[in-house]
């Protein structure tokens, strides 16, 4: 049954019971004398003024008197909107996002959408793409990226050129809309100390400090590999660590994902100290300018930092020491941030030291797990039920004295 559409103030204009708006108008053309109809329906986050300048619009392309711009390539519009979240400083020049994108672009859609034009997608070609990423082989936390990168790209250009979003409804296969490749898990801190002691154990020249710093700052993992000598300032009690740069798609790029210019990040005195006597170690073995933490975790230089992927795959090996699943990439920042929160650090604190500036992202990453939050709600219910408790109390001292005073020698009070 077809959704029963309300008319609004603007001729043309309806308003489905969802509330997305539908614009439907009837014209007669100007060159060939006939009726000419045209219905379109707009994005959720449309709003009722846009929807009444696409219906000035397409009366207007209806009636033969504005010659239709035809939409360009997929692989065209996907230059220009990265140039436009530039442009609009959503994205940085230096950032993961866009270091993302591109490859993505690049490497994944280009190759097989690249050369269609945005009005001839259909919904059959983005499930035949999403499949084929999937049948090739690809995890499907990286089909599930790549997807968000292609539906993002095709929304912003059928919104520009107002024509039908063919991604609407497409889905992923069973099990990769929501699978980021491992779980996000916050450790408990006796869990990170256990962890901690495995990698002093293991590893005392690479995971081991690296994991404290991790924990310590809730640095992004791309942010944590990419650290040279110079970058860390261990002289007083709490170090400091100018964060410059990060790995992302396989090559160091400057900034961080907000801050082109870098962003500090201190660290508590414990994990100063074990940075500080690896740091001079470091300095006199490749200087200045040379990794922190060196490719493969060997203590010789290799020219190359470690990567995020030798990091989770050394974690994979010690995890199960510790009985626990493989970890999402959010969990050294999950676990400082949740653990800062149930410290009684402030958010406002919390927030600068992870280089979070929206509260919305910053609490996707609060965490609080099952055991605080069974102890929080036992603390509650004795707030709730305090009154109670000295009720039934006084009560239980009032019988008490009741059977004692009638109980007295000779029947007498």
């Amino acid at each position: 049954m077809r959704d029963k559409l309300e008319a609004t103030r603007y001729p043309g204009v309806y308003r489905r019971p969802n509330g997305t708006f539908v614009v439907r108008i009837k014209a007669v053309s100007d060159r060939t004398g006939q009726p000419v109809e045209r219905m379109l329906s707009l994005p959720e986050d449309a709003t009722l003024a846009e929807a009444r300048l696409i219906a000035d619009d397409l009366r207007e392309q209806a009636r033969n008197r504005v010659e239709k711009v035809l939409p360009p390539s997929l692989r065209a519009f996907g230059k220009e909107w990265v140039v436009r979240k530039l442009e609009r400083g959503e994205w940085t020049a230096g950032g993961a996002t866009k270091a993302n994108v591109e490859h993505h672009l690049r490497a994944h859609i280009n190759p097989v959408l690249g050369d269609y034009r945005l009005d001839k997608i259909t919904p059959a070609d983005l499930e035949a793409w999403v499949d084929g990423q999937v049948r090739t082989g690809n995890k499907m936390n990286s089909v599930r990226t790549r997807w968000v990168t292609l539906k993002n790209l095709i929304g912003a250009g059928c919104r520009m050129y107002r024509i039908v979003n063919p991604a609407d409804g497409v889905k992923l296969p069973k099990g990769a809309s929501m699978t980021r490749g491992g779980k996000d898990l916050v450790l408990m801190p006796e869990q990170l100390r256990t962890l901690i002691a495995i990698a002093r154990e293991k590893s005392p020249d690479c995971w081991h400090p690296l994991l404290m710093l991790g924990f310590s700052t809730g640095a992004r993992p791309s942010e944590l590999v990419a650290i040279r000598v110079k970058d860390l300032d261990l002289t007083a009690e709490v170090g400091k660590w100018q964060i410059r740069q990060h790995w992302v798609a396989g090559k160091i790029v400057a900034g961080t994902k907000q801050h082109e210019e870098g962003r500090p990040s201190y660290i508590d005195p414990e994990t100063t100290r074990v940075l500080r006597i690896l740091q001079q170690q470091r300095r006199q073995l490749v200087g200045e300018e040379g990794w922190m933490f060196p490719a493969g975790g060997r203590s010789a230089d290799s020219g190359r930092c470690v990567t995020t992927t030798g990091l989770w795959v050394w974690l994979q090996k010690v995890l199960p020491e510790l009985n626990l699943p493989a970890l999402s990439g959010k969990a050294l920042r999950q676990t400082n941030v949740t653990l800062s929160a149930m410290a009684g650090i402030s958010q406002a604190i919390t927030m600068a030291q992870v280089g979070h500036s929206s509260q919305a992202v910053h609490a996707i990453y609060n965490r609080p797990p099952e055991q605080p939050r069974q102890d929080a709600a036992r603390k509650l219910g004795e707030v709730i039920h305090l009154d109670e408790r000295r009720v039934d109390a006084d009560a239980d001292v009032g019988a008490k004295v009741g059977t004692k005073v009638g109980t007295g020698t000779d029947g007498q009070n």
